[in-house]
């Protein structure tokens, strides 16, 4: 009994997580079915996602396979990389901060807005209808009231008609935003990267000088909810000129209505920008540091960028970086970015002919109508002429269209319910072939015993007077053989 309730829980452990594993493919499906979206159709749909690399690979200044004993990292200057990626046209991006800035919506909200502003630039002042961004499934930077209000407000401000945000199930979260991260790793390994603008030419970025500070411009006019954190997916639709917003967990169940909205009210005017922080970085450890390590530059100039960065950290002025909210375009003013294409004519004839709208009529309608013409004799029974109409039919045809997900999402249920089978099939059988292994090694044991007291039977009292002690000892020996049996089995 103790046996088979093992064995059910750990059938039923494996059955749950094959079943979770289901559920993950589905979502990244999701995400790969957006990302080609945006490829196929970049006049509809704009996908972006947005993750932070790991800040221990960044350090600077770096030195590619000539790290001492002397170099200390906890004294180097951490940086913090933010990469974006623009399925459409724009491609991987990068944003590096110094840790002068808080790690919070704030800096997810202005990266977006700056990567917004790139992929409109590149493609002449447009942005597409549809926005799908993907974040990771962490509520401190992504998963908050403040950058769900801001989507909103972007949908109210008809910058986009309709906003997706996803999240992956926690612990799978990593995607091809990472792979990214890995190429700039393995770049670092067999590159220096001696100054901070070599680093942006290795990872494609771009310096965070500038952070709005949105959350506390946003929040006061944004609703409080519960339970945010739950949903994998959230929708923004703005339609009759109301907007809809909209949650649901996994991307195969159905959207439901949130009652109510994120933002209650439009914010006024523009927010603040956020103080620098330099509290995090000692420069007295790493003025030291960089003296101890001046032999590794290159050049000498190197040495001199570092001391003056340090010396100038915290006098170095804001540079006055624009709000980009207002620089955004509208919907409605915006203009299709794809060229002209004077189509031949050769072309534009083939184009109309299979643009044609067939139309199917009755063949014997018409041979009706051609004997129509034809002069036509009364009999003299008085019999009534019967009127021929003529009818122009025109079908139409539905072709219902298999969500290839949900089509096979019974099937990978049933291989995973296969597996399962085969798997606990085989350890049982495992399970018995031992137990038998064990028997027939005792049944050796036993005749070898056997065969042994017989003969030191045989030799004391002779054969003609041992015969009945050995009867007398076989029936005893197979009482305690299945005595041992039996124990085993209970004891498994």
């Amino acid at each position: 009994m103790r046996l088979l309730f093992r064995w059910s829980a750990i059938n039923e452990q494996m059955f749950l997580t094959n079943f979770f594993v289901i559920f993950v493919r589905m979502e990244r499906r999701y995400y790969y079915q957006k990302r080609d979206a945006s490829r196929t159709q970049q006049e509809t749909y704009l996908s972006l996602i947005i993750d932070g690399m790991d800040q221990a690979k960044t350090s600077l200044p770096h030195f590619a396979g000539r790290q001492t004993k002397s170099i200390s990292n906890v004294d180097l200057l951490k940086t913090h990389l933010t990469g974006v990626i623009n399925h459409g046209n724009g491609g991987f991006h990068s944003y590096v901060d110094f840790n002068q800035f808080p790690h919070d919506p704030n800096l997810t909200i202005n990266i977006l807005l700056r990567a917004l502003k790139k992929s409109a630039d590149k493609q002449m002042n447009f942005l597409p209808p549809v926005l799908y961004l993907q974040f990771d499934n962490c509520c401190r930077e992504n998963k908050n009231h403040c950058v769900l209000a801001f989507a909103e407000l972007l949908v109210s401000l008809n910058i986009f008609k309709e906003i997706h945000i996803s999240f992956l199930m926690v612990g799978h979260t990593h995607e091809d935003v990472d792979v990214q991260f890995s190429l700039i790793s393995r770049t670092l390994k067999t590159k220096d990267c001696e100054t901070i603008e070599s680093l942006m030419t290795v990872c494609n970025g771009e310096h965070m000088h500038t952070v709005y500070d949105v959350k506390n411009w946003i929040l006061p006019n944004a609703n409080k909810f519960k339970l945010i954190t739950t949903p994998l997916h959230y929708k923004f639709q703005k339609k009759d000129g109301t907007i809809n917003v909209c949650y649901k967990g996994l991307n195969s169940q159905d959207w439901i209505l949130l009652d109510g909205h994120f933002l209650n009210k439009l914010p006024i005017g523009k927010p603040h920008i956020v103080i620098r922080d330099f509290s995090k970085i000692s420069v007295e450890k790493s003025v030291k540091q960089i003296e101890t390590i001046k032999n590794l530059f290159n050049e000498h100039s190197n040495y001199e960028y570092w001391t003056d960065f340090y010396q100038n950290l915290n006098r170095n002025a804001i540079e006055d970086t624009p709000w980009i909210l207002p620089l955004l375009p509208r919907q409605s003013s915006q203009i299709p970015a794809s060229p002209i294409v004077h189509v031949p004519e050769t072309v534009q004839a083939a184009m109309e002919k299979e643009l044609r709208i067939p139309v199917v009529t009755n063949q014997a309608s018409k041979t009706t109508r051609q004997k129509k013409k034809k002069p036509i004799q009364r009999k003299p029974n008085n019999q009534k002429r019967r009127k021929v109409r003529v009818f122009m039919v025109q079908k139409t045809m539905t072709i219902p269209i298999v969500d290839e997900r949900k089509r096979h999402f019974l099937w990978n249920i049933f291989l995973s319910v296969l597996e399962l089978f085969i798997l606990t099939f085989f350890q049982i059988f495992v399970l018995v072939l031992s137990v038998l292994l064990n028997m027939m090694c005792y049944w050796i044991l036993m005749k070898y015993i056997y065969v042994l007291i017989a003969e030191v039977i045989f030799t004391h009292l002779g054969r003609s007077l041992a015969y009945r002690h050995v009867e007398q000892m076989q029936f005893s020996m197979l009482i305690c053989f299945d005595f041992i049996g039996k124990s085993h089995l209970l004891g498994k």
